[in-house]
């Protein structure tokens, strides 16, 4: 039986990402191991920034120093923007094709869609794990903001979300195999819209404090815009929504603001926080600040 070692760099939605890819290969009957024993070496890369970069490069010459015959494979973000920058791996696949890996095992070169991603990864209920506290659970994908730092909208494409029923399904399982926390996450849940009903997140996270669950629900990163008072009393009305939040502020000026495409100000964002500080007193406030934007 083969082996395989999966490394995951970058976002939340990565670590999900990673289990599906891993699921694939356990389902294609091999089993995974250690960088040092594996026959197959997958690289779920991150390409947001030039240090994503520098450590997909860095684990690379790592693996081939440690597992000179391993078959190694960059997959995900940096393989989908940059597939010419392989950095010595013997595979390179996109975001859709990382899904699909063991289809692809044995092959060598590029493979890549160009199109305009519109998939949603499918999810095997019966693999959900069961030796796990907290799980990351993506119920969303894509960008379509575009702020003039980010190349994940390229990366990623455009906004598509996973049904509601799916989402009520998996955190049914997951409270059923012993998960006591999920974190629901995407490249930008403020954008998830369930297909049929086009329920926003606000009345997901409405079903989901009704429906069956692990007994902690905490929310990834998200759009400082979405927040507003509905949102911060759905939170604050709910025993099982975590009291925390990430914020991607990225700056603290408007005028860098404005040349990042951001769409909100300093003076919206400081209202902003004295509004949930003022409805949930010991709510935990994660922001993310980009420090030297260039110009």
């Amino acid at each position: 039986m083969k082996k395989y070692f999966v490394h995951t760099s970058g976002c939340k939605a990565n670590q999900w990402d990673s289990y599906v890819v891993s699921d694939n290969l356990n389902h294609a009957g091999l089993s995974q191991s250690s960088l040092k024993e594996a026959d197959i070496v997958v690289i779920n890369a991150c390409t947001l920034t030039s240090g994503a970069e520098r450590d997909v490069r860095r684990f690379i010459s790592r693996a081939r120093r440690e597992n000179e015959g391993a078959t190694v494979i960059l997959a995900g973000c940096h393989g989908q923007v940059y597939p010419e920058r392989a950095f010595g791996a013997d595979l390179v696949l996109g975001q859709e094709e990382k899904f699909h890996v063991a289809g692809f095992l044995g092959k060598s070169g590029v493979f890549r869609t160009e199109k305009e991603a519109s998939f949603l990864e499918k999810v095997q209920i019966d693999s959900l794990p069961v030796d796990k506290t907290r799980f990351f659970l993506k119920i969303q994908d894509g960008c379509h903001n575009f702020c003039s730092y980010c190349i994940v909208p390229y990366a990623r494409g455009n906004p598509r979300s996973r049904p509601a029923g799916d989402i009520m399904e998996i955190m049914k399982s997951l409270k059923e195999k012993g998960v006591k926390e999920v974190v629901l996450t995407g490249i930008e849940i403020s954008a998830y819209r369930d297909p049929a009903a086009q329920m926003d997140l606000k009345g997901l996270l409405e079903a989901l404090v009704q429906a069956e669950t692990p007994p902690r629900i905490r929310i990834s990163s998200i759009d400082p815009l979405f927040i507003d008072d509905e949102f911060i009393e759905i939170m604050a009305g709910s025993e099982k929504i975590m009291k925390s939040l990430h914020i991607p502020l990225q700056s603290g000026s408007d005028d860098i603001l404005e040349r990042m495409v951001r769409r909100y100000t300093q003076e919206l964002m400081r209202d902003l926080m004295e509004r949930i500080i003022a409805r949930i007193p010991h709510i935990g406030i994660g922001i993310d600040v980009i420090v030297g934007f260039p110009g």
